[in-house]
């Protein structure tokens, strides 16, 4: 169980292994499709209540017109109102669904979301939800409606953005506000997805009760890597109009490749800014706890010898007791300016110590940079190019190393 109000990274590993774990179960599409949908709706919770917190999680995928089932193709018709159909339009399909309602835990009870016909880009935008969703990913609509085989390695390369609504209550970009944020107390949305080498789009998207911070959000493009290792296995066919032949092995491995080179990237990076964040956090949560306990003390202790040397002089009346009093009073008010001064004096060291030290700073990054090409000459990482010029013997010793 999951809760999206305290996710952490650790999190986000286990579900990627869950997923991957996924993809050995299913026997085909549909059924990881399903598998993926109802656990995220499973293992999403709320901590505190115990409840789900999801209420509606559907997984979409793009697919040619001529793809389709009959049925499903009745329906594009019809929502084309008689209009010339392209055989290679892209439809953006709802493979998967689960939620609180019944009706929301099949794709055949879906009212107006089981298929969407992407015929143009003017025909796209009148989907707010699935329009906003492209443009916060970074895919670029004509990707999605025209991929182009000669960047589909470069797009399935790449990280996407998360699609992320924190307060879905009053957002344009969700649309059923009265009918379906409002009843079922949707607070937030998040999406994720990416580019199969077929040139389809895959979407996974959530509706939850429980508001979805950016920080959270952010965790899920690594999600978005593992259910695109997941569903790659069963990637059969090219949907490219030029060419419909199937997928080869080495193709497939180059995939495979790119997505896990993209996946440590994800990984190295948000480990680095999260152990970034928490050192930073915990340092100066400690150095101020020290500071503050040790003003606190000589702030007491001061304090109480001028409130004793006050009650004596109530007791006894005796004028000398009244200026041992005012000694503590003084040497708090001269313990706080030199204080100031010491600060002041201790800023421009650090400025100082700073400035040389960014200098350090550049003159080794010039080194490793040098360092970092003289190396990779002579010992070549995998690389995003590399992979693309490989042969498949090359390749499927790359899935060795990386494995």
């Amino acid at each position: 169980m999951y809760d999206l109000t305290n996710f952490s990274l650790q999190d986000m590993s286990k579900i990627g292994d869950d997923l991957q774990q996924l993809e050995l179960k299913a026997r085909n599409i549909d059924e990881l499709s399903d598998m993926m949908v109802q656990y995220f709706f499973d293992n999403l919770v709320d901590m505190q209540t115990g409840e789900k917190s999801s209420v509606l999680v559907r997984f979409f995928m793009t697919y040619p017109y001529s793809s389709l089932d009959t049925e499903v193709r009745q329906s594009v018709d019809k929502m084309l109102d008689g209009q010339s159909v392209h055989q290679d339009m892209k439809c953006l399909k709802l493979s998967a669904t689960a939620g609180v309602q019944p009706e929301w835990n099949s794709t055949i009870h879906s009212k107006g979301h089981r298929v969407l016909p992407l015929q143009n880009e003017d025909m796209l935008k009148k989907n707010i939800m699935v329009h906003q969703f492209i443009d916060q990913m970074g895919m670029g609509v004509s990707n999605v409606l025209n991929p182009d085989p000669k960047l589909s390695s470069e797009l399935e390369g790449r990280v996407f953005n998360v699609y992320h609504v924190p307060d879905a209550l009053g957002s344009p970009y969700i649309p059923a506000q009265e009918e379906f944020v409002v009843p079922f107390g949707v607070k937030s949305a998040m999406g994720f997805g990416g580019m199969l080498p077929t040139g389809n789009l895959f979407a996974l998207l959530i509706f939850s009760k429980t508001k979805i911070h950016r920080d959270t959000a952010n965790l899920f493009k690594n999600i978005a890597l593992n259910v695109r290792m997941a569903v790659l296995p069963f990637v059969n066919e090219k949907i490219f109009v030029i060419d419909k032949d199937e997928i080869t092995e080495e193709e497939r491995l180059r995939s495979l490749i790119a997505t896990q080179t993209s996946l440590l990237e994800v990984y190295k990076k948000t480990t680095s800014e999260k152990t970034r964040r928490t050192e930073s956090v915990s340092f100066n949560i400690a150095n101020l706890i020290g500071k503050f306990t040790k003003k606190v003390w000589l702030y007491v202790c001061l304090i109480s010898m001028s409130v004793f040397f006050l009650f004596l002089h109530w007791l006894t009346h005796i004028e000398f007791t009244l200026h041992l009093a005012a000694i503590p009073i003084e040497i708090l008010f001269g313990a706080l300016l030199i204080e100031k001064i010491l600060e002041r004096k201790r800023r421009a060291e650090q400025s100082k110590r700073l400035m040389h030290f960014r200098c350090y700073l550049f003159r080794s990054r010039l080194r490793n940079i040098f360092l970092a090409n003289l190396n990779a000459l002579k010992h070549p990482v995998i690389s995003i190019s590399r992979i693309k010029t490989a042969s498949l013997q090359e390749l499927k010793q790359m899935r060795k190393d990386a494995n």
